[in-house]
């Protein structure tokens, strides 16, 4: 698999291939983990997230499980401040569009999770929204670790 250039700043990721199948470090489950597409961008994302916009990674959640209608589900990533999380994210393989389905994907799982913060990205672009009780406010970044309590 040739690997997506993605519309992120570079960070140098761990890969290795054992008996043929390609992986990543994923640092926050201290695992390597099957390199797909969808993974490709959660890495990227959480390296951003923590080298440029001063996310605590030991604040930082992969796979989350969730109960969305008594189904169980997985969130990507959750960011945590106080206990809380404070930014919900869900990542895509850069093949896939952002559109309505997949950010209504994501207001489903904030259903349970109750993020005043939530993050849509397929690695190329990226919706940010602070999440208020009149619905979503888009803003044009993805904002600061210390923006997310205003």
């Amino acid at each position: 698999m040739q690997l997506p250039e993605l519309e992120l700043p570079e960070h140098p990721q761990r890969l290795r291939e054992t008996d043929g199948l390609r992986e990543i470090w994923d640092p926050i489950r201290r695992q390597f983990l099957k390199l797909t597409p969808e993974e490709w961008v959660r890495q990227n994302l959480r390296a951003h997230l923590v080298r440029d916009k001063g996310f605590p990674e030991q604040l930082m959640q992969m796979e989350r499980g969730l109960k969305l209608n008594g189904m169980q589900r997985r969130t990507d990533l959750c960011v945590y401040r106080q206990s809380r999380c404070v930014l919900l994210i869900e990542c895509k393989a850069p093949s896939v569009r952002l559109d309505q389905k997949a950010f209504d994907q994501l207001n489903r799982y904030n259903l349970v999770v109750k993020a005043p913060w939530v993050l849509l990205s397929n690695g190329i672009h990226h919706i940010a929204a602070r999440i208020k009780e009149t619905g979503p406010v888009f803003v044009k970044d993805i904002p600061h670790y210390n923006d997310l309590t205003q």
